[in-house]
């Protein structure tokens, strides 16, 4: 039987082996014990960030350009 297979056949088989073997190599994931705790002391930290001014006008101007363009 194996010497009636073209040789395209095992190379296109042992592509989608290689295939697998990697996507399952690349999602085996351990699984971690996590301690999950619904304390209400635990505060989230605000965002410390400042709003951006933009009334400046210091983002792109109107430059004159020559006829044609």
């Amino acid at each position: 039987m194996t010497n009636k297979m073209p040789r395209l056949a095992y190379q296109i088989l042992l592509g989608v082996l290689m295939l697998s073997f990697t996507v399952v190599a690349c999602n085996n994931k351990k699984s971690e014990k996590k301690e999950t705790t619904t304390d209400s002391s635990t505060v989230k930290p605000t965002d410390q960030t400042q709003p951006v001014d933009t009334t400046k006008g210091d983002t792109l101007k109107k430059r004159p350009t020559a006829p044609g363009d």
